[in-house]
């Protein structure tokens, strides 16, 4: 995890998020949907993915959050899914059809580093 910004109040943070696709097709990502627990509430959000997963590839990108300053004491778990498809003609037709919504799952917790 990343601090990004920082006030008295809230921190801007970012989760980094490895996508690792074994399968020999190219995978559409579509979008994230997570949530981050942290302070009251916590923090949820759906964020459109916008690229692509290449075969056989290991991918590295990040999810933002809005939480609490003190929240930064941690531990701060990450939780949620990522909805893709595959480009083949078939299962592509059937998710845009809205009969099949791939995904997986993921969850992590953050601590912070200390004696």
């Amino acid at each position: 995890m990343t601090i990004e910004q920082r006030d008295d109040e809230q921190a801007l943070v970012r989760f980094d998020v490895v996508l690792e696709n074994p399968n020999d097709t190219e995978l559409v990502l579509e979008n994230f949907d997570y949530r981050v627990g942290a302070g009251t509430g916590g923090f949820r959000a759906e964020r459109r993915a916008g690229f692509t997963l290449p075969p056989l590839a290991v991918v590295p990108t990040s999810l933002p959050a809005v939480v609490p300053a003190d929240a930064l004491e941690g531990p701060i778990p990450i939780n949620g899914r990522l909805f893709w498809f595959s480009r083949e003609d078939a299962q592509r037709a059937f998710y845009l059809a809205g009969w099949i919504r791939p995904r997986t799952g993921f969850a992590a917790s953050w601590r912070p580093e200390g004696p």
